[in-house]
């Protein structure tokens, strides 16, 4: 389907998705759909109730209403080093922000083959990883 020296850019907009305008998470629902960020999480101390730690608690996979397992961690797979970037917007011509490109997230592969180079396009929000192999 791709070839071994070409990108792969899957486009995605989810502006008809009722619930995707809600997205006030800080990692956007379509990075915890590729990665596995589940809810967030903090550590106090015991001693002093101070915040010792925050981050986000491992979510492997979501569950269907129907019971299937969905998982979360396809861009930890290296069955999917073809895709080279996830682009991503839930705006549509009646719901559009101010600044256009703003509602807009180029989510890079941190195993990609391929890669795009982080910054290539000037607009929304591009997020990249420093994971790697």
């Amino acid at each position: 389907m791709v070839c071994d020296t070409e990108l792969c850019i899957i486009a995605i907009n989810a502006a008809q998705v009722p619930s995707a305008r809600l997205d006030d998470d800080d990692v956007p629902r379509i990075v915890s759909s590729l990665l596995p960020f589940g809810s967030p999480v903090i550590t106090i101390s015991r001693d002093t109730l101070e915040v010792i730690d925050s981050g986000y608690a491992y979510q492997g996979h979501v569950a269907k209403t129907s019971g299937t397992q969905i998982p979360t961690t396809s861009f930890l797979n290296s069955e999917y080093t073809d895709i080279s970037v996830v682009i991503y917007s839930n705006v549509d011509v009646l719901n559009f922000p101010e600044n256009l490109g703003r509602g807009l997230l180029l989510f890079h592969n941190p195993l990609a083959r391929n890669p795009l180079p982080l910054g290539f396009l000037q607009c929304g929000l591009s997020i990249g990883s420093m994971m790697k192999n």
